[in-house]
């Protein structure tokens, strides 16, 4: 499953691909309140990064959604993905003018060395419904086992 906001140059977009709740092996820990292994790919700018195992929290995602949707219908405003956990990703969608925004985020790692990456781009609302069914769609998969 994935979640994919394009940026507004050719080739720049920021990437989360969730496994399908199927393939999470042993249903015990699928999450385990410091969410969902998933991996993260960037590309923005000269940044090329690709993350594996960075936990995603599932409703923070679906609170993200739930802001970028208003996002969309109202063309202002700022969604957030912020987990209460010991953030290693967080993120957010910012309008600027004319259906215009600015993802940023800050990707941290601290259990064996200190990593920080800051990222930004600008993308559009074009690609917010995919986002937003993408999300919806994960919701749907992963709370009908709860």
């Amino acid at each position: 499953m994935r979640i994919c906001l394009q940026g507004s140059k050719i080739g720049e977009h920021f990437q989360i691909e969730l496994p399908e709740r199927t393939k999470i092996a042993g249903d015990r820990d699928w999450d385990d309140g410091y969410g969902i292994l998933a991996r993260l790919t960037i590309a923005a700018g000269c940044l090329h990064a690709q993350l594996d195992e960075i936990p995603v929290v599932p409703d923070a995602l679906y609170y993200f959604r739930d802001q970028l949707t208003r996002c969309y219908e109202w063309l202002q405003g700022e969604a957030r993905y912020q987990p209460l956990i010991e953030e290693e990703l967080e993120f957010s969608v910012r309008m600027t003018q004319q259906g215009k925004g600015m993802l940023t985020g800050c990707i941290r790692k601290i259990h064996v060395e200190t990593m920080r990456v800051e990222f930004e781009m600008e993308t559009d609302q074009s690609c917010f419904p995919s986002v937003i069914q993408g999300i919806d769609a994960l919701e749907e998969e992963y709370r009908a086992v709860q």
